[in-house]
C-alpha cells in the first residue's frame, strides 16, 4: 500500500490507471506463470492441486457461477480503486485504518446476523476466547492507528515538539494536495 501510494503520488496517476495495471499485470501473472505451475504440480507433492482448466469449464457451464465471478470482479476493482484514492488523497495509513473499520464492520454484521436475524442459523457465534481476542485486536489495531496520527494524545507517552510538527507537516501536505486537486479540476470544468 506504501509503494502503491508512493507511486501515485509521485508519477500523478489516476487511481483507474494504477487498478488497471494491478488486474492486467495480476491476472498475466495469473494465468500464464501461476495457475500452469498449480496445474502440473502432483497432488502427492503438494497440499493442493488446482486444476483451473475445470474451474473454468465449470464457470462456463454456470451462468450463476459466472455471474457471482463477474461480481467479485467488479466489487474487488472498486475497492481498489477507493483504496487507492484515499492513499492518493490522504494516506496509506487512512486506508490501513478504513480496511480495518471494514473488517470490524463485516464482523459485527455477521454477530448480528447470528443473534438478530437467523437466531443462530447463519452469521458468527460469539466464542469467548476467540471473539475477545478478535475484539480486543480491533481495539489495538485502532488505538494503534490513532495513536500514530496523534489523534489521541496520552499523558503517559511524551511527544515530542519534532514529531508533532512532523504529523502537522503531514497534514498540511495533505491540505495543500487536496486545494490543488480541487483547483485543477475547477480549471478543467471551466
Amino acid at each position: 500500500m506504501v509503494i502503491e501510494e508512493k507511486v501515485v503520488r509521485k508519477h500523478n496517476f489516476h487511481p483507474l490507471n494504477v487498478v488497471g495495471m494491478e488486474g492486467l499485470f495480476g491476472s498475466l501473472i495469473m494465468s500464464l506463470i501461476v495457475l500452469p505451475i498449480l496445474y502440473f504440480v502432483p497432488p502427492s507433492v503438494s497440499f493442493f492441486h488446482d486444476d483451473s482448466i475445470d474451474a473454468l469449464v465449470q464457470i462456463g457451464n454456470s451462468m450463476f457461477l459466472l455471474a457471482f465471478c463477474l461480481v467479485y470482479i467488479f466489487s474487488i476493482s472498486f475497492y481498489n480503486f477507493f483504496g487507492i484514492s484515499v492513499a492518493k488523497k490522504l494516506s496509506s495509513v487512512h486506508r490501513t485504518l478504513i480496511d480495518a473499520c471494514r473488517t470490524v464492520l463485516v464482523w459485527v454484521t455477521n454477530l448480528m446476523i447470528y443473534y438478530w436475524f437467523s437466531h443462530g442459523k447463519y452469521g458468527e457465534k460469539w466464542v469467548n476466547y476467540s471473539s475477545c481476542l478478535q475484539l480486543s485486536g480491533f481495539i489495538v489495531l485502532v488505538l494503534g492507528s490513532f495513536t500514530y496520527s496523534a489523534s489521541i494524545k496520552y499523558p503517559f507517552f511524551n511527544y515530542t515538539e519534532t514529531q508533532y510538527l512532523n504529523i502537522k507537516e503531514e497534514k498540511s501536505k495533505i491540505e495543500l494536495e487536496l486545494s490543488k486537486d480541487i483547483q485543477q479540476q475547477d480549471n478543467k470544468n471551466n
